[in-house]
Formats: C-alpha cells, structure tokens, sequence
C-alpha cells in the first residue's frame, strides 16, 4: 500500500511547498501545524537548513529538526502528507520523540533524502514518472518492510518499468566511530533488502510476465562520498545498482544526484502515457487470499499439485499490515493470560472497511487458539465469507484428506466406495464441528484408521450460523471459551427488543475469557443493525472496551484512499474520520481525494452504452445496485442486454451470472463480505444531486427519511467497496451522473 502515490510533477511541487511548522505539544510529543504558505518558511531556507552546515561534505542535517525542532517553519506538504497517512497505519511506534507514531528521525531523513536528493535527482528525469512512497511490502524475507522510493512508467515501447530504491543515510563521518559497521557490511544488507523487495513485489501478482514488466533494485547512499560515483554488483542472480553522493575524487558533491537521473532517465524513457498506470495494472493483479487459502490456515495444511503442505503459522503472520498486526498481537497477548483475575471484562472491538483483513485476523486468531488446545466460538453470517471458507473449501479439506485415507487402505473396492460415501454424509452442507466430528470418529472406528490431528482439533470450535442471538446463548450456556469472535457484528440485530438481545449478547461475552467484534458501523443497513446501541448500553463499570482501527486495503486495487473516496462521493460522515490527527491544516486548506489521485480503476459511466458493452464482454463483472429488478431492466430494455435477461440475485449463487446465463442484479445485502474482481454499481433513481447534495429523488420527510437515506448512503457504499480491480459507476439520475463526472 502507497501512503503517497503521485507524479513526478505532484512530487517536485509537494516538496517546495514549505508550509507546515514542527510545534510540541507535550513531552517527546509534537504537532505539525500549518501556517501561512510562503510567509514562516520557504523551500530555499529548507535546502538552507541542509547545505549551509554541510559545505564541508560533513554530518548532513545536523542542525535542522534534531537539535532546534520546535522553530523548524520549513516542513513541506510532503513531509506532512508522510506524516498523516503513516500514522493512521500505525508505522514507528516508540517512545522516541515523534509525531504521533511517526519518530522526529523518520522526519527529518524524509526533509533530507526525498525532499532535497530524490527532489533534485527527479527534476533532470525527462520521462513520465509515479513516485511511489513508503511502500509496505508484505512477506520478505527479513519480514515486512517498507519501501523508500518506488519509481514507475514505460519506455519508449511501452513496456512497464519499476525501479525500487532503498535510501542509505550513513555519511563518511559514520564509518570512522568506533562501534561502526564496516561500508561493505551496511552495503551487503542494504542489497539484501532492497532485493526482498523485488521479490516482494513480484510475488505479490499473479503473473508478472504477462503484465510485461521490469523490477531494478537500487541502492542509493546519498550522504557517502566515494572516489567512484557508483558501481552495480550481483546478489541472488540479480543486478543491483548502488549509487553514492559524490565522488571524492573530482571534488563533485552533486555528482551522485546527475549519475542517478541519467539511470532513470535511461530505464524510464517514455514521455507520453501515464505512469501511475503501471502502478493500477501490478495492484489489479495483485494476489488475494482465496477462500481455499483461508481454510488451509485453520486446517493447518493444503493440498498443493497432489501433495500436503503445511501451512506455515508466522508465514500468514508475516502478511499482515501494520495495523492488523498491532490489533492481533494485542488480542494475542490476552488470550495467553486466559484463566488470570482481570477487574474488567475486555472487549475488542476492529473497525475496519470491507477488504480490510478483518476476515484474515479473524483466521489467525482461530487457528491460533487451535494451535493451543483453546476453546473458539465463532457466531457469523449467510452472506459473510466465513460461510464459503467453511462450508465449501474446509469440508472440502477434510473430505479430500480421509477419502486418501480411505484410498490407500488394503480393503475391497467396494468397502472403500461405501468408506467414502460415509465420510461424506458425516460432514453436513452447514459444516457444524462437534457434530460433524463425532459422526467422523465413528466412520473411523468402524473402518480401523486414524483421524489426523487436523480434524481432531476440532472438538475446540463451535460455529454459529445465526443472525439473531439465540443460537449463540445456547451455544454458549455450558462452555468457558477463551475466545468469542463476532463476524459482521454490525449486522448485529434484536429479536423481541432492543434491551433483550442486548442481554442475551452480554450473556455469551460473560462466558468467554475474550471477545474479538468485527465490525464497520458504515456496514449497518436497516433500523434492526444496532451494535450502536449495544455499547450506548454497556456498564463502563463492568467492561473495558479495546478499539483497534484498520486502515489497510486488500480490495479495490489495495488502494487505502478509494473507501475514503466513496465516502466523501456520497458525502457520508465517518466517525473514524473524527479520530485525532497529527497534522493540522488551516480550515478549508486539505484537498478532497480525487479520481486521479487513486491507484485503483474507477470509470465513471456518462452514458448507458458503456455500461452495456463492459456487462455483455465480461460475465466476470458483478451488476450490483439496489434499484429493484424491474427498474433495472426498464432500465435496459432498449439496449442489446435485454436479449441476455436480467434478474434478481439467485439465492446462494456468489456468482455474477445466473443458471441459464443471466446478468444477475445483486444488492448490499447479498454481497457484504463478497467480492469480485469488476463490477459495475449503478445508483438507481432514488437519488439526485442538487443544490450541492446528494438527497432523495422524492423526500422522505421527518427522522424516518433521515434514517433511510443514511441507510441508502451505506448500502453503496457496501457495493462501491465489492470490486477488487475495477469499478465502474453509473447514475440513473442525470443531476447525479453530472456530479460524479465532476469527480474525476
């Protein structure tokens, strides 16, 4: 995921845009705050700041924010925009000096390596250049890390080029310290990292030979004089440049800065088509996790080409983002203090939107109980992917592995067949454990072989499929469970009464060490969703409340901005937005999100036509809406698409196209927690713009059109949120349509 991704023109101009001042605020804690452009700071007094106490090649930065900090008034829009999006993913946390979680450090090497160097090395590129930021690389192999500099575009026959560079602070004045690494060793590890990157990235897609594009790893010491200005050597069969500040030997401090930008210039040579581009393409065929793969985390193994393979417990941890890490870790750590006296009961709530890995912590956090012979409840819903995780891909798991069994059994042919149905018949469609498993263990003991401990384990979770909480209370009556896991709690809704079904939840918390609630208050859709009133009702006295927020994207193009996009589209208030920042800016200062500024595809449909060709050449592309099916196909009924019928979603079918091959309409409700790889979500009459707002077409007057059309609002965004590479978005209402267009 990219905390900054803009063009090389976007980026020289963020850098030279000083406008932002470094204010404490208590105790190793500070501020940044926005003042008037142009008048505290400048970017020639930044650059100051840096070669005025460095015109004898010597200790880069040394008077700037590390030794006066709060008088620094030359911080940029980059450093800020930095500053902010890390924060909200948890990145650096430490009890040095910082900026929220962002360290003073962190700060000040982002004013001096991208600011300055990467600033002047870009300025003399020609070509058509994304600048890609920090970017987060899942699963290398000295794991997870973050990417300096990430350069893209094309060359003059538009073949995709990425050059990844890991910026080195370290000057000539560090390797003279006693306590210093030698130049060879630091350069020996940086090559490494810069080289898991590459492969990172690469393995992060689906097939990078198809998307026609090329990773050059680099190494750049901007700060490292040296008699050559720089050098390329060889490390797991790949070509690494390394690249030094100036050269020593020609007496050249600026040397580095034009060997670096004759190297791009000549990789990214192409001055026409869109860099960001290549970015949109490598994020589209990013690899997700598969349903399979969700399973074979619980199982604890998959079939992989004909052969078992265990799946690896710290290989799927490594793949978390920093946010979800921080919210496992931390459930983690109290569900091993199961059994210890707390004043409190602890109840952790994550927050996150669609595609935010609430469904891949969720997995970690059973397997991990399973792991450690720790009893697991999970309550979840029809539409959630838990249900396909369960009922589909781990049944079929254990039926696969017991059938081989079976197979290899000496036994008639005849014995093994009628073997193989019972196995069968004992895992129900519903997939319930504890039943399941005892049906299982007779089958083995009537033909003499051995469950393995991957089934066996199961005796330690329950499964509730149940949309009201009876289920779950009955479930939970004789039962201490070390972990409670609420899928979809924001689906949460009463039976007889709102103060009813909240008891009856308080009642199954009571019975588990550990509650875990996946929720995203924007998900709730109807008046009866009220986990809203469930912590209104809570005894603070009673419960402490843990919130864990996510931020990251493994949906829409992992592209973190797009879900804020959809909202402020539809002009939808989230609380999470309310959190506390680190970054103040003058009111009315911070640009809105626009489409150019995503990484993920989003067209907007100005006319039908589009909307029918992209529907009828692709059956893998979803039709969501939550117009009802006759007003969609009036709405088609002069286009070539009436010849295909559309009809209302097939109950059970998660697909996007019907039995006999029909375009099938799906809503908010038949999709949460689905998605898809396209879609197109066409916003049916019920809503207009007008007068600077979206509003019903025909007003509901007084609190219960207040709700519905909150309710309207989240339901799109749900079916905006569905797609994991392309979106595209299609207004039945022209006043509507024109503002969305507007949006681009």
């Amino acid at each position: 995921m990219f905390p900054y991704l803009k063009t090389k023109e976007e980026f020289i101009k963020d850098c030279e845009d000083s406008r932002f001042t470094l204010e404490k605020k208590e105790e190793k804690r500070y501020i940044l705050r926005e003042n008037d452009s142009g008048k505290k700071g400048s970017y020639s007094q930044t650059r100051g700041c840096n070669y005025k106490i460095n015109s004898e090649g010597s200790r880069y930065f040394e008077n700037c924010i590390g030794s006066c900090k709060s008088g620094c008034s030359n911080l940029s829009s980059l450093v800020a925009e930095l500053t902010e999006n890390v924060n909200k993913a948890d990145w650096g946390q430490g009890n040095k000096e910082r900026v929220g979680t962002v360290k003073i450090g962190m700060i000040q090497s982002w004013c001096q390596s991208l600011g300055i160097y990467i600033h002047d090395v870009l300025k003399n590129v020609k070509g058509r250049v994304a600048v890609g930021l920090e970017y987060y690389m899942d699963n290398t192999e000295e794991g997870n890390g973050r990417a300096d500099v990430i350069l893209a575009g094309y060359d003059n026959n538009k073949r995709a080029k990425i050059i990844i560079i890991e910026l080195k602070q370290h000057d000539n004045e560090f390797f003279l310290m006693p306590e210093a690494r030698s130049m060879k060793q630091i350069e020996k590890s940086a090559v490494n990292q810069v080289v898991s990157y590459c492969k990172s990235m690469e393995n992060s897609v689906t097939d990078l030979k198809k998307l026609k594009t090329d990773i050059y790893p680099v190494v750049y010491f901007h700060n490292y004089f040296s008699d050559t200005i720089g050098k390329k050597t060889v490390f797991d069969g790949r070509e690494v440049g390394i690249f030094y500040g100036g050269n020593d030997k020609e007496k050249d401090k600026t040397a580095g800065i034009k060997e670096m930008s004759r190297f791009i210039s000549g990789i990214i040579t192409d001055d026409k088509n869109d860099p960001k581009d290549v970015i949109k393409k490598l994020k589209a065929n990013a690899k997700t996790f598969s349903t399979e793969e969700m399973a074979a985390i619980i199982y604890g193994k998959n079939l992989n080409r004909g052969k078992w393979e265990n799946t690896d417990f710290d290989d799927i941890y490594k793949k978390l983002r920093p946010d979800q890490k921080f919210a496992f870790d931390e459930i983690k750590k109290a569900i091993d203090k199961n059994g210890e006296k707390t004043a409190k009961t602890v109840l952790n709530r994550i927050n996150g939107a669609g595609g935010s890995g609430k469904t891949l912590i969720n997995m970690l956090l059973i397997r991990y109980c399973l792991d450690k012979n720790k009893k697991v409840m999970l309550s979840y819903f029809g539409v959630s992917p838990i249900n396909a995780i369960f009922k589909t891909s781990f049944n079929s798991l254990i039926k696969t592995e017991l059938t081989q069994k079976i197979s290899r059994k000496r036994i008639p042919d005849e014995t093994k067949k009628k073997a193989i149905e019972e196995i069968k018949a004992a895992i129900c469609d519903d997939f319930n454990p504890a039943a399941d498993l005892k049906k299982l263990r007779d089958v083995a003991k009537k033909y003499k072989f051995v469950l393995p401990p991957s089934v066996t384990r199961l005796k330690y979770l329950t499964l509730i499929h149940s949309e009201k909480t009876d289920a779950v209370i009955k479930a939970g009556k004789k039962t201490k469970y070390s972990l409670f896991i609420y899928d979809e709690f924001h689906r949460f809704s009463f039976n007889n009464s709102v103060a009813e079904s909240c008891n009856n939840l308080e009642k199954i918390i009571n019975r588990s060490f550990n509650t875990v609630l996946l929720t995203d208050e924007l998900q709730r859709l109807t008046e009866r969703d009220i986990s809203e009133k469930f912590f209104e009702k809570l005894n603070p006295e009673k419960y402490s409340t843990n919130d864990y927020y996510l931020w990251s994207q493994f949906r829409c193009g992992g592209d973190e901005g797009y879900v804020t996009w959809t909202e402020d589209v539809l002009q939808i208030d989230n609380p999470l937005s309310k959190k506390e920042t680190f970054v103040y800016r003058k009111k009315g200062s911070k640009k809105k999100i626009s489409l150019k500024d995503l990484d993920f595809d989003v067209e907007i449909a100005e006319d039908l036509k589009s909307v029918e060709k992209i529907l009828i050449n692709s059956k893998k592309t979803a039709l969501l809406s939550e117009g009802s099916g006759q007003d969609i196909r009036d709405l088609f009924k002069n286009t070539r698409i009436k010849n295909l019928f559309i009809k209302e979603n097939e109950h059970g079918n998660t697909g996007t196209r019907g039995k006999k091959g029909e375009i099938l309409i799906k809503n908010s409700f038949n999709t949460q927690g689905i998605e898809f790889d396209e879609i197109v979500v066409i916003i049916d009459g019920s809503l207009d713009y007008k007068d600077g707002k979206i509003r019903f077409a025909n007003p509901v007057k007084g609190q219960k059109g207040e709700e519905e059309f909150r309710f309207i609002k989240n339901k799109y965004r749900v079916l905006l949120t569905r797609g994991l590479k392309k979106c595209t978005i299609y207004a039945v209402r022209k006043g509507l349509r024109d503002y969305l267009v507007s949006q681009k």
